[in-house]
């Protein structure tokens, strides 16, 4: 049986807003935007009575930075406990309102220090190894930890939903930290698993350069995905990163919004992007009906399995990129 999923796209201005305070990012930007989305999805359920809707809300990387600083291990605390007080008793909502920049100290214990630097390095040389490259020579790359190192950053994806949280962290690095921040902090690689499940769907989550290394894409065949989340700064969708199977859906939130996002989903492979139903430009905030089938809904396994969309190369890469996101009242805009 087909699920009904409205997505949510909310796409502030993260250059105009990075240097807001944390109070007014929460109290003034993000809290109208999710109280309105939830307006729009109660009233979506009238509509279709009969099935069990669910809302997927999601927003663009670095949304959470002190004007492109990494907040404190506090501040990050303060935003996860906000937004998981907010989505108590709001069922069927999946909310990933961009991802927090954040710091915490690196343990002065020599042992401590030299387990997590382990940890830290080892996601960041597979990933280049398995793309060919030589590790040590990538300018944007060579610095791993050292003594001198202070603190640890990382960018992380808080998910929300009905007062519980999941957290993944960015396995990749692309111009992560500022000027300033590299004099003494390197970079937090994450280890976790990128797959999360909530309100009966199975999400892989990408941030920014995760998705331009495939991430997902090389871990799909161990397990099926639902539906393919990224939450990316100026990252043009990859057709052939997309890692959801063939009859899920693929939901690209970029904050540049006109040229890179996108929601796309499938059937039995065919990828074509549904007509927005609505948009609150002031909120920055654009939705999409689409209808998707769950992997727990495959009559066995063994045809889920099969039915993995490891290959989008029918799709063009530069079609993707060009997509218009906001089509005129009548038109839809296709992939």
């Amino acid at each position: 049986m087909p699920t009904r999923l409205l997505v949510m796209l909310w796409q502030p201005d993260v250059e105009r807003t990075s240097t807001l305070s944390l109070k007014s990012k929460l109290n003034l930007l993000l809290m109208p935007a999710l109280k309105h989305a939830y307006d729009v999805f109660e009233d979506f359920k009238k509509k279709y009575i009969e099935d069990e809707s669910r809302l997927l809300f999601v927003g663009p990387e670095h949304f959470f930075t002190n004007a492109g600083n990494a907040y404190s291990l506090e501040h990050k605390q303060i935003i996860q406990h906000y937004l998981q007080e907010w989505s108590k008793e709001k069922p069927n909502c999946i909310w990933i309102p961009g991802s927090v920049k954040w710091g915490e100290n690196l343990p002065h214990e020599m042992a401590q220090r030299a387990q997590l630097i382990a940890s830290m390095t080892m996601p960041c040389f597979r990933y280049y190894k398995n793309l060919g490259m030589n590790f040590h020579e990538q300018p944007d790359f060579k610095r791993l930890v050292s003594d001198e190192d202070l603190d640890l950053i990382h960018n992380t994806a808080i998910v929300y939903c009905n007062g519980q949280t999941q957290e993944y962290n960015k396995q990749t690095a692309y111009k992560e930290l500022t000027e300033e921040e590299q004099k003494t902090a390197t970079f937090g690689f994450g280890a976790e698993s990128p797959i999360i499940k909530f309100a009966g769907l199975t999400v892989g989550l990408e941030i920014g350069s995760d998705h331009d290394h495939n991430l997902l894409n090389n871990i799909a065949a161990k397990q099926l995905i639902d539906a393919h989340v990224v939450l990316s700064k100026s990252l043009p969708s990859l057709a052939d990163a997309i890692a959801c199977h063939q009859r899920g859906i693929y939901v690209h939130c970029d904050n540049n919004a006109t040229k890179n996002s996108l929601v796309l989903p499938f059937q039995n492979g065919q990828g074509q992007e549904v007509q927005n139903l609505d948009k609150a430009q002031e909120l920055g905030l654009i939705w999409w009906e689409a209808s998707i089938e769950l992997a727990s809904h495959y009559p066995s396994h063994e045809e889920a399995m099969n039915s993995l969309t490891m290959d989008f190369s029918a799709m063009s890469i530069q079609t993707l990129r060009k997509v218009n996101i906001y089509p005129k009242k009548g038109q839809t805009a296709h992939c």
